[in-house]
């Protein structure tokens, strides 16, 4: 879509934007009730905000469910960056670093700020996702005793978990 500038609160079929007619990702044929993936790859540039249409060909109607709609059903936004976090750079051998003060500050709809401290500079490295088995990365490899790393793309709908590394 060309354009970021609607409102997810204020959508609706009569004010929606114009969309590329580009087709960039095809899922075919699906059974009822299944997930479907789309690879979006091509469209995602770098850091921002981007908005896709979902369209159909078919000429039998095509519902997809909201996440208004909760349950089993609600869609995930799955963003695998095909990248791992950064190794820790320890400046002492022997006794592991001593983390302190892990916090979360700047909470809005769609990011957090997460902040802690160490004895010794090492990068900083959050792992985050809306299950304990985490997923996400968020990364800094500036070596540092005050670490502060912004995790976006959030939904304030959902909770998450964290770790510092």
């Amino acid at each position: 879509m060309p354009s970021d500038t609607w409102s997810e609160t204020t959508l609706n079929w009569n004010n929606k934007p114009a969309y590329s007619s580009t087709v960039t990702s095809s899922a075919g044929s699906f059974a009822v009730n299944t997930w479907v993936s789309i690879d979006v790859t091509p469209l995602v540039t770098g850091a921002g905000t981007y908005s896709f249409a979902l369209t159909s060909s078919a000429t039998t109607p095509v519902d997809f469910t909201a996440k208004e709609h909760g349950g089993a059903y609600a869609p995930p936004l799955v963003v695998t960056t095909g990248t791992t976090p950064p190794p820790r750079r320890c400046r002492r051998r022997g006794n592991p670093p001593v983390v302190s003060g892990v916090n979360v500050s700047s909470v809005g709809p769609f990011s957090a700020t997460v902040k802690w401290t160490t004895d010794v500079p090492l990068t900083s490295a959050v792992e985050y996702g809306t299950a304990a088995s985490y997923g996400v990365w968020s990364s800094d490899s500036t070596g540092t005793t005050s670490h502060s790393v912004t995790l976006t793309d959030l939904d304030f709908a959902d909770t998450y978990h964290f770790r510092v590394l």
